[in-house]
């Protein structure tokens, strides 16, 4: 089986109005619902290819700041934006991930 450090995984980035910190636990239910939702994605943790699912929580306004850098990025109007469902590209998952809330 992977180790932890070669396992992929899959991240959600939430942006919250209530004070509500995501915990660890938030993780794991997460996690289960995926497993009992998508069997894909069940089966890749099963075997082993892909770690749970990790939640990060943004602080306000990051999705904003996010399609503005996206729209600057791209050279296009926010009349041709549309929130992507999915990010691969680095320059967009840092900026992301610099708005990341850690849990104390």
């Amino acid at each position: 089986m992977p180790s932890l450090t070669d396992r992929g995984y899959y991240a959600v980035f939430i942006e919250l109005e209530e004070s509500h910190i995501i915990t660890e636990e938030d993780n794991m239910i997460m996690d289960e619902e995926l497993r009992r939702l998508h069997e894909c994605y069940d089966l890749f943790r099963k075997s082993g290819k892909l770690a749970p699912v990790r939640l990060f929580q943004v602080t306000g306004r990051s999705f904003e700041l996010l399609a503005k850098a996206i729209i600057a990025l791209n050279q296009s109007t926010s009349m041709q934006y549309k929130l992507p469902r999915i990010i691969r590209r680095r320059p967009l998952l840092e900026h992301l991930m610099s708005h990341k809330i850690d849990a104390s």
